[in-house]
């Protein structure tokens, strides 16, 4: 459970999602397929992805959870290895604060990787980051896996579409499918409980690639030809203005 949901007054939502209950879900064991048969902006391998755990108290973990799958995707399962280990070893259920306390942890494992986390995020910026194929830790306040009742958790959003199409995630308690639902009802059912509308979401940025010798060779090769143009043009010059002071 994530504390934040217990610090939010549910009431006001409760008849909203009475409503979104009704509403069709569909499920895919293909993670390079949505049901209506297009393409998500993120591929999981479904082999891959990995089941929530709980934390010493017993309390799940599924924001660390969540990106560790996200981890994974990107080729990072080290530092989804530590994510695990790191909340595994403490009291389970995540905040924002508290997800940002632990990933310093990680952070100090892994000097350079790059996080970021809102607990009230725009859709504009999560559809981009989407676009351009980063999974996203986001929020999920029922589903029909619960019942429809309320929860709290967070899930891995591979495909956040328009409003006119699906948007569909990978849950890390059923790790081994996607739900995918029209957009209108993934947004309402992501911000659920919190107060802004909005939902809480997280993102790990892919590592930065070293350049490999033979890159690192041609950008050190243009260097130099920059340089050697840059000595003529000013060698030219020079000469131009020599002969100009001879000729007066």
């Amino acid at each position: 459970m994530l504390r934040t949901y217990g610090r939010w007054l549910i009431l006001a939502s409760l008849c909203g999602s009475c409503a979104i209950a009704q509403q069709h879900e569909q499920f895919s064991t293909r993670g390079d397929r949505l049901p209506d048969g297009s393409t998500p902006h993120v591929v999981f391998d479904l082999s891959k992805t990995q089941p929530n755990w709980a934390g010493t108290d017993g309390a799940g973990c599924c924001v660390m959870a969540s990106n560790r799958n996200n981890a994974i995707y990107l080729g990072m399962e080290d530092v989804g290895e530590t994510l695990k280990r790191v909340s595994q070893s403490r009291p389970g259920g995540h905040w924002h604060e508290k997800f940002l306390e632990q990933m310093k942890l990680v952070e100090a494992e892994h000097p350079g990787i790059q996080y970021w986390s809102n607990p009230s995020a725009d859709w504009s910026v999560l559809r981009e980051y989407n676009r351009r194929g980063l999974p996203i830790g986001i929020t999920m306040g029922t589903g029909a896996r619960y019942r429809y009742q309320i929860i709290g958790h967070m899930v891995s959003a591979v495909h956040i579409g328009e409003d006119n199409e699906l948007s569909a995630y990978c849950d890390n308690n059923f790790p081994r499918e996607l739900s995918a639902m029209p957009t209108p009802i993934f947004q309402r059912r992501a911000a659920i409980g919190n107060p802004t509308g909005k939902p809480w979401a997280t993102i790990l940025f892919p590592r930065r690639r070293p350049l490999s010798p033979l890159r690192r060779w041609q950008d050190e090769a243009a260097f130099a030809l920059i340089c050697i143009a840059i000595a003529g043009w000013s060698w030219t010059i020079a000469q131009r203005l020599t002969s100009q002071r001879m000729l007066r």
